[in-house]
C-alpha cells in the first residue's frame, strides 16, 4: 500500500533543478545541432512544465523523486487548476523563496490553485 506525504521545500527545489539541468543539455543539444534557430532556456523550461505537468501530473524531477502534483479535481478544471499553479509559481516566486525560509506547510501558488505536491512512499 502506498502512502503519501506532503513534500518539503528542499526536495521540491531539487525536482525544479533537475528539470532545468534536463531542459538545460536538451537546449544546448539543440542550439548546437540546429543552425539559425536559438532556443531560450526560460521559454522552453516553462512550456516543457506547463506541457508535462498537465498531461502526467509530474515533469522528469519530480518522477525522479516520487512526486506528483494532486488536485481534488477532474477533467478540465484538474487542468485548469495544474495550468494556474504553474503560472502562480512563475508570478509569485520571490514569495516561495520566503515560504521555505518561513517552512510555510503549503506553497502560496499551491494553495491558491488548489494544489498540494506529495511524495509516495513505499
Amino acid at each position: 500500500m502506498c502512502m503519501a506525504h506532503q513534500t518539503h521545500y528542499s526536495i521540491r527545489f531539487l525536482a525544479r533543478l533537475i528539470d532545468i539541468l534536463f531542459i538545460g543539455a536538451l537546449v544546448s543539444i539543440l542550439n548546437n545541432s540546429i543552425e539559425g534557430i536559438e532556443y531560450s532556456l526560460l521559454i522552453c523550461y516553462i512550456g516543457y512544465n506547463l506541457i508535462v505537468i498537465i498531461v502526467q501530473g509530474n515533469t522528469l524531477g519530480k518522477y525522479s523523486l516520487s512526486l506528483t502534483v494532486e488536485t481534488p479535481k477532474a477533467g478540465i478544471a484538474k487542468t485548469l487548476a495544474l495550468l494556474s499553479r504553474e503560472i502562480l509559481f512563475y508570478l509569485f516566486s520571490p514569495i516561495l523563496v520566503l515560504n521555505a525560509v518561513c517552512s510555510v506547510p503549503t506553497a502560496l501558488h499551491d494553495k491558491i490553485a488548489g494544489t498540494e505536491v506529495i511524495r509516495n512512499a513505499k
